[in-house]
């Protein structure tokens, strides 16, 4: 069974997500040569407003933003999904109230496609601090 995992998040935050690829028994799983995608989206009716991924160079409409760890030792099956100010700075912020909605989804080196992550909530919550543009 494929588990959720819900994760509150700011508007405009850096937030590394590290995920962990299981095998039916919950043994970790060698991912070497696979593929990660992460989906965010307002409601499963629109289309996602956040699409990142491992793959270098990314497909269009996508940002590459996961990195893979190296599968070895305590390693195996980890990847980070890294959301950067950008993912969510034109949000809608409503908090727990009316989450997002995100996946995750492995295509391993046969083709084969895995959800890593069940669809799960992602409450945005809004900033209070606005942090200014630098100048050069």
């Amino acid at each position: 069974m494929i588990k959720t995992k819900d994760i509150t998040v700011t508007r405009g935050q850096t937030m590394p997500i590290l995920f962990t690829a299981r095998d039916q028994n919950g043994a970790r799983k060698d991912i070497t040569g696979a593929a990660a995608y992460m989906a965010i989206r307002a409601d499963m009716k629109v289309a996602p407003s956040v699409q990142i991924t491992s793959v270098d160079p990314a497909p269009t409409g996508w940002r590459v933003g996961i990195v893979i760890a190296d599968q070895t030792g305590p390693n195996m099956g980890d990847f980070t999904a890294t959301l950067v100010p950008d993912d969510t700075q034109a949000l809608v912020a409503l908090g727990a109230s009316d989450p997002y909605l995100y996946d995750v989804w492995l295509v391993l080196a046969d083709g084969s496609r895995w959800p890593v992550v069940a669809q799960s909530r992602m409450p945005l919550d809004p900033e209070v601090t606005t942090i200014p543009t630098p100048t050069p």
